[in-house]
């Protein structure tokens, strides 16, 4: 396996079809560990907070500087993800919240620095 964050090369499906299919959550878990994986550590993290309380959705996004708007001109998925939550348009399932929120809570999502601090 090539090791974690090495490759800008993406080779999966794109952002719109893993939303409008509702694999997004599949797809993160799955290539987590890619060269190339869904999110980089920045945005992992985004959305490992965004999913232990996603009714704090419009606070992250002023924390993050990327309320009103400004998530998807910033070209942040992740603050896609939160800005369109509990909306009609929502980015993700309330099965897929919870699938990411075990996949965090039993350790997944780790980022490199997280990684390296384990060795």
């Amino acid at each position: 396996m090539a090791q974690r964050n090495t490759s800008n090369e993406w080779t999966g499906p794109s952002a719109r079809e893993m939303v409008d299919t509702h694999t997004l959550a599949k797809e993160v878990i799955s290539r987590h560990n890619d060269a190339c994986p869904v999110f980089d550590d920045k945005e992992i993290v985004r959305l490992r907070r965004f999913v232990q309380d996603p009714t704090q959705s419009k606070q992250l996004l002023q924390e993050l500087d990327l309320a009103d708007g400004g998530a998807w001109k910033a070209g942040s998925l992740t603050g896609h993800i939160i800005e369109t939550w509990g909306t009609d348009k929502s980015a993700l399932t309330q099965d897929e919240i919870v699938a990411l929120k075990e996949w965090f809570d039993n350790g997944g999502g780790k980022t490199d620095e997280e990684l390296a601090g384990e060795h």
